[in-house]
């Protein structure tokens, strides 16, 4: 089933985040565009800014999902695997804020 491998994977991928958390928003998403990766954050301000900020700059830009900081984890996962069951082009979008 997809949405479990996508889940299994971002586990993965958020312990990983966890040793990267002092590392610099810019830093942080230059990484994830390099290991094929979105991101997940409630940062509203700071990590949609760099987004814009990179691919304004032609850098490659994983997608980025910011969520409300009282979205329930379970909507957020249920939000997220909408978008992964739905056309590729969908995460083609660089910032998507949830809940959708």
């Amino acid at each position: 089933m997809p949405g479990t491998r996508w889940l299994l994977q971002a586990e993965a991928a958020r312990a990983q985040l966890e040793a990267l958390d002092t590392m610099p928003v810019h830093t942080l998403l230059a990484w994830a565009a390099k290991e094929g990766r979105v991101l997940l954050t409630h940062d509203q301000h700071t990590v949609p800014k760099y987004a814009y900020e990179g691919i304004m700059a032609g850098l490659p830009m994983p997608g980025v999902f910011v969520g409300d900081t009282d979205l329930p984890v379970q909507q957020a996962i249920e939000d997220l695997l909408l978008v992964e069951c739905s056309a590729e082009h969908a995460w083609e979008s660089p910032v998507r804020y949830l809940p959708l």
